[in-house]
């Protein structure tokens, strides 16, 4: 990645330009609270994954950390198998570049909502220089 320097109207002082920059693909994770209609979302998690297998595996995560506290028997059961082997669906639509969700109900009528939709950003940062990597939720943790 080659950098170039434009001059600031107003200090003089120049700023980094990032030339030959490339959009990357990557996969936005949401897990929201729901508590009523009439008020905004409580954002639970918020998270950019690099790859749609490290989106599910954290999508996973949430819902079996959140699942225990379904409302009925029911939707902790859907909560479940969704996490044993519907997750499989969530991997077809992502590698098809469409957003998938899934909530589960829980008590006094809250859902908790998960998200994951592909994206597609520029990286402000090189990722390929170690001295500025910046750290990873996703490295070391197996599903």
């Amino acid at each position: 990645m080659r950098t170039l320097s434009r001059p600031q109207a107003h200090s003089g002082a120049t700023l980094p330009i990032v030339a030959d920059a490339e959009l990357t693909v990557g996969y936005w994770c949401e897990a929201l609270l729901i508590t009523s209609p009439h008020v905004a979302p409580k954002p639970l998690a918020l998270a950019m994954m690099p790859s749609v297998d490290c989106a599910i595996r954290l999508t996973r995560l949430h819902l079996r950390t959140n699942s225990p506290f379904a409302a009925t028997p029911a939707e902790l059961e859907r909560a479940l198998n969704w996490i044993d082997s519907g997750w499989r669906q969530a991997l077809h639509v992502l590698r098809c570049r469409e957003p998938y969700a899934f909530s589960v109900v829980l008590p006094r009528g809250a859902q908790l909502l998960l998200s994951i939709r592909p994206v597609r950003y520029l990286a402000l940062m090189n990722p390929t220089n170690e001295a500025h990597e910046l750290p990873s939720a996703h490295k070391g943790f197996t599903a």
